[in-house]
């Protein structure tokens, strides 16, 4: 059974929801910023999407304890700076799509013909 990769439409949902409020991950992505993102994953899986903003999502930690040497016990979301379309343009040099146009290619004619 083949599924189809995601469109720009999910993508953007994708980022959407992982950086939701309600998640206590903070962003400062606009709406042009969310274009952008969703440009430029096309060809990503699901799970290249969330490995992505789970890798963004780390910046913004990184940054705390390369300040704060001595941090002492665990980081509260609001402690951390929002994330911002640098820190998606960092991880996206890490993570790749991990499906090549030819799989693509390859399962949808294989879903044609059987």
């Amino acid at each position: 059974l083949y599924i189809p990769l995601p469109c720009a439409a999910a993508r953007r949902d994708m980022v959407l929801r992982t950086l939701s409020s309600g998640k206590g991950v903070a962003h400062n992505l606009t709406d042009a910023d969310l274009d952008l993102i969703c440009e430029k994953t096309d060809g990503y899986s699901g799970s290249d999407m969330k490995h992505l903003i789970q890798e963004a999502a780390r910046a913004p930690v990184r940054e705390t304890f390369q300040k704060t040497k001595d941090v002492q016990g665990p980081l509260s979301p609001s402690t951390l700076r929002p994330i911002v379309l640098a820190d998606i343009r960092r991880a996206a040099k890490q993570v790749r799509p991990s499906v090549t146009r030819a799989d693509v290619e390859f399962h949808e004619e294989w879903n044609k013909n059987h």
